[in-house]
């Protein structure tokens, strides 16, 4: 575990996050963990189960991911990434107009 260093597997995030403005000393990569799973039972070690996280994945990733997080006690906030339409284009999220019926 390391503080503000980005890791092998996820080379760009704890800079990304940098970037968009997060404190380095508030970054913590956990960088043993080898896939999904073992990542969830990391955190919950290095959270706690009461812990309030966002869980940042691709879309296609996330029930996935969330629920190897949820059977181990947690309660991840999912933000996904990397939404695409059928044809594998990027689509825009308007935040505002998420749960609002047209």
């Amino acid at each position: 575990m390391r503080s503000g260093i980005p890791n092998d597997r996820e080379p760009g995030d704890a800079a990304a996050a940098q970037a968009l403005g997060v404190d380095p000393a508030r970054i913590v990569v956990l960088d043993t963990p080898t896939d999904t799973a073992r990542e969830a039972y990391a955190l919950r070690e290095f959270l706690g189960t009461e812990a309030r996280f966002v869980l940042v994945t691709s879309a296609s990733h996330m029930p996935r991911s969330v629920q190897h997080f949820e059977r181990v006690g947690l309660a991840p906030i999912a933000s996904p990434t990397h939404v695409l339409t059928g044809r594998g284009r990027p689509v825009s999220v308007d935040n505002d107009k998420i749960g609002q019926s047209h």
